[in-house]
């Protein structure tokens, strides 16, 4: 998180309900960063459809889904949690 929160990105901060934890807070930037990231993403889904074509991307996407699972980690999640959510579907 240090490369985040140095790039401002997210702020850290403590946790009013317990001391042991911190909260981390996805600043201005942080989310605009990502909305240029699903942009860009966009741009390449596009690409690829006029590429492949609408059918063959829907089967590249049904077969991705089928190999990494259909479940979506939320971005506030800890890697140890998503990862916990991906063994329990």
């Amino acid at each position: 998180m240090a490369v985040l929160e140095e790039r401002g990105y997210v702020t850290r901060g403590a946790d009013p309900l317990d001391a042991r934890r911190k909260r981390l807070q996805v600043t201005a930037l942080g989310f605009e960063v990502m909305r240029v990231g699903e942009a860009i993403f966009d741009e390449l889904r596009d690409k690829w459809k006029r590429k492949i074509g609408a059918k063959q991307l829907e089967r590249l996407e049904s077969d991705l889904t089928a190999l990494v699972g259909a479940s979506r980690v939320r971005v506030d999640s800890p890697g140890w949690i998503a990862h916990s959510l991906e063994e329990t579907t």
